[in-house]
């Protein structure tokens, strides 16, 4: 939603009233929402699929770590 004065826009999930450089773009269109919540959205994506992949749990559990020893 691009305000009166073709300047600034509106984030749709924020609601906050943004310079145009503050989007994304893709290809020709500039994107609904501002960079900060497009990619507060993609690591919240990214998380829940680790989460759905079990690899989340994997990193937080110490016992599944190797424990390597290199030659000196």
């Amino acid at each position: 939603m691009i305000s009166e004065d073709k300047d600034t826009k509106i984030c749709k999930k924020c609601g906050r009233k943004l310079p145009l450089d503050k989007f994304g773009v893709n290809r020709n269109y500039t994107r609904c929402v501002c960079k900060e919540c497009f990619n507060e959205g993609m690591r919240e994506k990214r998380l829940q699929q680790r989460i759905a992949d079990s690899l989340e749990t994997y990193h937080k559990d110490k016992s599944m770590k190797i424990q390597r020893k290199f030659k000196i």
